[in-house]
């Protein structure tokens, strides 16, 4: 059953633990709070697993789901099936997603009436930034 306006955000994890932190942080963080947080660990053996729990027990809305290798899509499959969410939202384990990433997504989204919205993205370097976009 979909919960209504609760947005679901996935988050697939293989051997990530230099990026988790920050893009776990990143999304928590999130001006939209009404959010189930589904972290599918996808077999890692570098900490991320530890660190998926960590942060399981530091937010009531993160639950982290361990399953064996089986590869990003798997992951992300499995997020699906346990998603509750009326929206989802897709996040690698090494972005970290600006504060009103999700409530400009669900405004978009709400606003339009349509089934789903794109955003751009942001590509930061040691030489300085830049921004990219998926659509205009």
């Amino acid at each position: 059953m979909k919960s209504d306006n609760v947005i679901t955000v996935i988050v697939p994890v293989f051997n990530v633990a230099g990026y988790l932190d920050d893009c776990l942080r990143s999304v928590v963080a999130q001006t939209y709070t009404n959010l189930e947080i589904l972290v599918v660990d996808d077999g890692s053996f570098d900490g991320s697993d530890a660190l998926c729990d960590r942060w399981a027990r530091s937010d009531p809305r993160i639950t982290v789901i361990h399953q064996r290798n089986r590869g990003l899509s798997a992951a992300r499959n499995i997020g699906l099936d346990h998603a509750s969410g009326e929206f989802v939202l897709f996040v690698d384990p090494d972005d970290v997603v600006e504060r009103v990433y999700a409530e400009k997504l669900h405004r978009a989204v709400t606003a339009l009436g349509t089934p789903c919205a794109a955003c751009g993205y942001g590509t930061e370097t040691d030489g300085g930034s830049e921004v990219n976009y998926l659509t205009r």
